[in-house]
């Protein structure tokens, strides 16, 4: 397993310019994505409650 790597200040803004970009270009992407992450919290939700 890789060891995860420390991004700096200017890797972080890069990364997050080249993402903002890209979901510019294609904003069902971006729609797809936060509809996913949500559908992950409510498993996660769901799965913590079922464990109690």
């Amino acid at each position: 397993m890789e060891q995860e790597q420390k991004l700096t200040f200017g890797q972080k803004a890069k990364l997050g310019l080249q993402a903002a970009g890209a979901f510019a270009r294609n904003p069902k992407a971006l729609v797809a994505l936060v509809k996913y992450q949500l559908s992950v919290r409510k498993q996660n939700k769901a799965a913590a409650r079922s464990s109690n």
